[in-house]
Order: structure tokens, then sequence, then C-alpha cells
């Protein structure tokens, strides 16, 4: 049986759905900058019955795309714009910025996807360690409860975070 469930690739509305007779959907957003694959086993998002390193492999492949998408771009604009970068200079046309940009981006949801708090990438990666080194097979219940604590901390740093920017902005004027 395939392990894999669903992957989407993308996000905002999505564009094409395909099915294969194993019963993966596979999906595309308008806007390729994400990605996120789902395993069965994995409806609360923690696979208990995985080993750590094969956890490790799953979770270091989202960060892992971004890097690659982001790669692709700048050599698809040097390719075909003549300019590529993700630090653009002052003269760029306006396709080779707007791949910078997208690159850059990319890049810095990766990294974002890196920090080591779940429900992201890295804090699966922490987990997987923490498994791994202590021999625990699975903590479901545990890594669920983690999971879910790590999204709540993760959504008020955001709001804390835009909140700031948002008085930063104000305040200049």
């Amino acid at each position: 049986m395939n392990p894999v469930k669903r992957i989407r690739i993308g996000v905002g509305p999505t564009v094409c759905v395909l099915s294969d007779q194993s019963g993966t959907h596979c999906s595309v957003g308008l806007f390729p900058i994400a990605a996120y694959l789902e395993l069965r086993g994995d409806e609360d998002g923690v696979l208990s019955s995985a080993k750590p390193g094969a956890l490790a492999v799953v979770h270091a492949a989202g960060p892992a795309a971004n890097l690659a998408f982001s790669l692709a771009i700048c050599g698809l604009s040097l390719a075909l714009v003549g300019e590529g970068g993700l630090v653009p200079s002052l003269d760029f046309h306006l396709p080779a910025l707007a791949a910078s940009f997208v690159s850059a981006l990319s890049i810095a949801i990766g990294l974002y996807n890196l920090v080591p708090i779940p429900p992201l990438d890295g804090g699966h990666l922490l987990l997987a360690t923490l498994r791994a080194v202590g021999g625990i097979r699975s903590l479901p219940n545990n890594e669920s409860w983690i999971i879910r604590l790590g999204l709540v901390v993760n959504i008020a740093a955001s709001v804390l975070f835009l909140s700031l920017v948002a008085v930063d902005l104000l305040s200049r004027g």
C-alpha cells in the first residue's frame, strides 16, 4: 500500500486535483511556494509507527524542497532574463526582481519551517531526535499535545510580530 495519503504543492486556490488507484490525492495551489505531504497513519500529525530516521527524512524534505525551488527559480531567471540571484542589483528587470523575491521568500519559508517548534518541520525533527536519543518508540498522546501547544505558540508569536511591525510602521508616520 502506498504510504502517501495526500500531496499538496502550493498555496491559495486549488488549480488541479489528481488521484491515483492507491488513493493518493495530489493537488496544486495557485502559488507554488510551499508543499505539504500527509502520510497514512499521520492523521494527528504524529507518525507513531515510523522510525526516528524515517521521520527526520520526511520532515527535512519540506525545507529541502524550498531550497530546491528557490535555486530552480534563480536558474530559470538567469536562463530566461540573463539576470538572477537572491540579492538583485538596482538595474534588475522586473522579471528578475520578481524571481529574486519569490526565491528569497521560498528560502525564508524553508528556514522558518526549521524552527524547532512543532508543528513546524523543525519541531518534528526535534521530536524525532528526542525519540532516537531517548530510545522511546512513540508518545502519540504527548506528541499530539506538544504539536497543538506549538501551534498556539507559533500563532501567538506571528500575531505579536505582525503587531510590532504595525506599531513600528504607524509610529514612523
